[in-house]
């Protein structure tokens, strides 16, 4: 599994299946977005923030959802965030801790990027797996931030 975005540590998972069996050698846990009977894990150190894939609708991801996600996050060592499918969800989250742990955006972006793994579902094209991170989280991490992460998205993102 890859985990290292510059010092920190920030794990990448397929999907949340993947997460399960992972969940044991982290000390924290953000689940984001499936809905907390996805996930009973049983963790004694586990956030989970429900909230749908989607960029509009009643179950959008809020601006309340993504900094409690940060919040909860930034300060826990060894932490896994995951999603469904490790695409979306997480890795704008992840993307987030690492910015507020003093990552530069750019930088915490492009090892995200590239540190996907593989997709056993041949979720994959040209031998890149998808990253593409939720744009209504990105937005609300800019507003957090005060940062323009839609250009970084838009700059480095892969075309699939």
């Amino acid at each position: 599994m890859d985990s290292i975005v510059t010092d920190v540590t920030l794990p990448v998972v397929g999907n949340i299946q993947e997460a399960e069996d992972w969940v044991n050698q982290f000390s924290a846990i953000i689940t984001a977005g499936p809905s907390a009977s996805e996930v009973q894990w049983g963790h004694p150190n586990h956030l989970v923030v429900e909230f749908n894939d989607t960029t509009v609708g009643r179950n959008a991801p809020t601006y309340e959802h993504v900094k409690r996600m940060i919040d909860w996050g930034v300060d826990r060592e060894d932490i896994l965030v995951h999603c469904h499918a490790g695409m979306s969800r997480s890795t704008s989250t992840a993307w987030g801790i690492a910015i507020a742990r003093g990552v530069e955006p750019e930088d915490a972006f492009i090892t995200l990027r590239d540190s996907q793994p593989p997709d056993s579902r041949g979720f994959t094209r040209d031998g890149f797996r998808p990253f593409i991170p939720n744009s209504l989280v990105v937005k609300h991490l800019e507003r957090l931030f005060g940062l323009d992460l839609l250009h970084i998205l838009y700059t480095h993102r892969r075309d699939y």
